[in-house]
């Protein structure tokens, strides 16, 4: 969905790469820095996050979230079928029809 809305307003300066969470925060830049290329600066919106790195030396930029717009949001509109895809771009919308996002979603959450 990321690299899908990325593309589309042509922005290819980047790479995503998936970081498991390790449950230890002292050991958690790190675990980021083994995981990634090399890297000078770090976008967040996690306040925690943003000083671990800042403590570590990097250049931490703060990411601005859309108020009332996550995934938990965007999730729970799906699960009760009100409307979500105004809260995510077209892009994301395309991938979560095509991986039938919907019904993967809603058989998660019936199960809780």
């Amino acid at each position: 969905m990321i690299e899908n809305t990325l593309a589309k307003e042509n922005i290819g300066n980047c790479a995503i790469f998936p970081v498991p969470d390790i449950g230890d925060d002292s050991e958690w830049v790190e675990h980021v820095e083994v995981l990634v290329p090399k890297f000078d600066v770090v976008f967040s919106g996690n306040d925690f996050v943003m000083k671990l790195f800042k403590k570590s030396g990097y250049n931490v930029r703060k990411v601005a979230f859309l108020e009332g717009v996550n995934g938990t949001d965007v999730r729970d509109k799906i699960i009760k079928n009100h409307e979500w895809r105004e809260l995510v771009p077209e892009e994301a919308a395309e991938v979560i029809d095509k991986v039938k996002g919907i019904k993967r979603i809603k058989k998660i959450f019936s199960r809780k």
